[in-house]
């Protein structure tokens, strides 16, 4: 059957015997295997929604052709990936089912995926918490968490259609009941010169406690001004 046809999803494979044992040869030219990858780089989300949804695909086509899944290699180097789309090896001597491979899978995305992912850590929690049940249905957990993260998608663009941004801009004029009132850029224009600089050498003070007291004021600087500014008052 594997040799006859080519399944979308699966590596093409060529069988032999070897000294009365048999020998799979996979062709994975241009591909990278997902242990590969993984040095390279953490999991992220995107590489776990891609992995899980074209294992649920493979499967599908599997039917067709009457191939059992507990066939399916889910270790991270019989992984391949090429141009964003992963494919797997269809190994017919292989002794472990489905159910424990993807299991194991789902502890490699919890050890590899970048704890800064948010999302990626939630959705591997999330699938090894899922495998964790008895007989679980491999298909089954693929498609809730598929569904799940595609109504948080729908959720999240219905609140930005809903929300509306209010914008300020300054001198923009709003509607009120009451009188308008008129304003300059801080309201610093209508004070006196040598006031705006005392509040300056306040503002310094604030800064100075707030950072410790190895922060000294311009003190000097700021009197200076201040002297010559009172002076030319004067004259």
């Amino acid at each position: 059957m594997l040799a006859n046809n080519e399944i979308c999803g699966l590596l093409q494979v060529k069988g032999r015997g070897v000294n009365g044992r048999s020998r799979y040869e996979y062709e994975i030219q241009g591909k990278h295997s997902l242990e590969f990858l993984t040095q390279k780089g953490p999991v992220t989300y995107e590489m776990i929604i891609a992995i899980i949804e074209d294992l649920l695909a493979v499967m599908e086509e599997m039917r067709d052709y009457l191939l059992s899944p507990n066939q399916l290699l889910l270790d991270p180097r019989s992984i391949f990936c090429e141009k964003g789309r992963y494919y797997f090896c269809y190994y017919p001597a292989n002794e472990q089912g489905i159910a424990e491979s993807f299991h194991e899978l789902t502890e490699f995305f919890v050890r590899e995926t970048d704890y800064q992912d948010r999302s990626g850590i939630y959705i591997s929690y999330a699938l090894h918490k899922m495998t964790l049940a008895e007989n679980y249905q491999i298909c089954q957990v693929i498609e809730e968490i598929l569904n799940n993260q595609e109504e948080e998608y729908e959720d999240q663009e219905a609140e930005e259609e809903d929300y509306e941004e209010d914008l300020y801009e300054y001198g923009d004029e709003y509607e009120d009941d009451e009188e308008e009132e008129q304003y300059d850029d801080w309201g610093l224009e209508e004070k006196p010169v040598g006031d705006v600089i005392k509040e300056k050498i306040g503002g310094w003070g604030f800064v100075k406690r707030l950072f410790g007291r190895g922060m000294e004021a311009p003190q000097d600087d700021i009197l200076r001004e201040q002297r010559n500014v009172d002076c030319r008052k004067k004259y």
